[in-house]
């Protein structure tokens, strides 16, 4: 996923701007027809969430048996996905068909074919929100369908006036605060979740497998304070320790102080915890973890280097990531300095 060409990615009707939308909505019976599923990428993307994962987390009962008190209240989520040649930008909202039937959600998604990130996610975002509005307020199918080439113009507008992310990241104020505004413990112990977890994806694995058997994708639970930049800092914490073709997802439930970071393929279990609340796995940051010392000393380095520029940051297992590694890489979506 998310490794076609950045130039070839093309919607049907040649624009490089692609927004799709799938999912429940009371104009259909049942499911609605695809709308803008224009490349593998997005394909593949509501194969994982919607296909395999949603409806096999029903058809299990998986989520009926999670308890109210650790279940997220309904479908209201927005998702991040960064991959080697692009990045998918999704929402995801409480809905029915038109038998009134409410178990699964509509979604709208846009295929960025791009490896520079945007400098700001909101306005993103703001384009899949709008869209959200107007499905919800559309009562007829051309309406839907009038709703997604709205959003795929108001996109092509939103992306045009966005700045690329600098080389380096996000800013060193912009690292500061996100360290400073919790418990330098808290990373401490995310740091060590990923050291003891993410092996299989680190830049010196030797075993890097392809093709039918890979990695299994691993869950980090993760604070967000302020969502839309912490995202792209929690991004920048976590790539100088992952190779480079590794897919990273985040899943914030709008109602939460929290983000599921996902690494590697995404899976059914991946989806699972869509629904489940902080209650049902706590939190990395929140866990008491018994830290080596060896290891704590590492991790005050890296969190040092993380906030100090030039943002070379040794990674988890001695290797040193050179800062600008991602934004480095070919990527002219965005209006501005791309």
């Amino acid at each position: 996923m998310l490794d076609e060409n950045p130039d070839a990615v093309r919607s049907a009707d040649g624009s490089r701007f692609l927004l799709a939308v799938f999912g429940k909505h009371p104009a259909w019976s049942d499911h609605l027809e695809d709308i803008g599923i224009d490349t593998p990428s997005l394909a593949a993307f509501k194969r994982w969430l919607y296909v395999d994962g949603i409806r096999t987390n029903l058809d299990t009962g998986a989520w009926e048996r999670l308890p109210d008190d650790r279940k997220v209240a309904d479908w209201n989520h927005r998702l991040f996905m960064t991959g080697p040649k692009g990045m998918l930008i999704a929402r995801l909202w409480a809905t029915s068909d038109g038998r009134g039937r409410r178990a699964y959600p509509m979604v709208a998604v846009t295929h960025l074919p791009t490896t520079r990130l945007p400098a700001d996610l909101g306005p993103l975002f703001d384009v899949l929100d709008d869209v959200r509005s107007r499905c919800m307020a559309a009562e007829t199918q051309d309406e839907v369908r009038a709703a997604a080439r709205h959003g795929r113009g108001a996109l092509e507008s939103a992306v045009k006036l966005l700045s690329p992310l600098p080389p380096e990241g996000p800013s060193q104020q912009d690292r500061s605060r996100f360290i400073h505004e919790h418990e330098r413990e808290s990373f401490e112990r995310v740091l060590h979740v990923m050291a003891n977890d993410l092996g299989p994806f680190s830049p010196s694995n030797k075993n890097k497998r392809s093709g039918p058997i890979r990695p299994r994708a691993f869950r980090l639970p993760v604070p967000l304070t302020d969502p839309e930049t912490d995202l792209l800092i929690w991004h920048a914490f976590f790539q100088p320790h992952l190779r480079p073709e590794t897919l990273w997802t985040a899943v914030h439930p709008l109602d939460a102080p929290w983000a599921d970071v996902i690494v590697g393929d995404l899976d059914v279990e991946s989806v699972f915890f869509f629904r489940a609340s902080q209650g049902e796995v706590p939190v990395l940051s929140d866990i008491p973890y018994s830290i080596p010392p060896e290891r704590l000393a590492t991790f005050s380095t890296i969190l040092e280097n993380f906030m100090t520029p030039p943002f070379v940051i040794p990674s988890l297992d001695g290797d040193i990531s050179q800062p600008g590694k991602l934004g480095s890489v070919m990527g002219r979506l965005f209006g501005r300095g791309s």
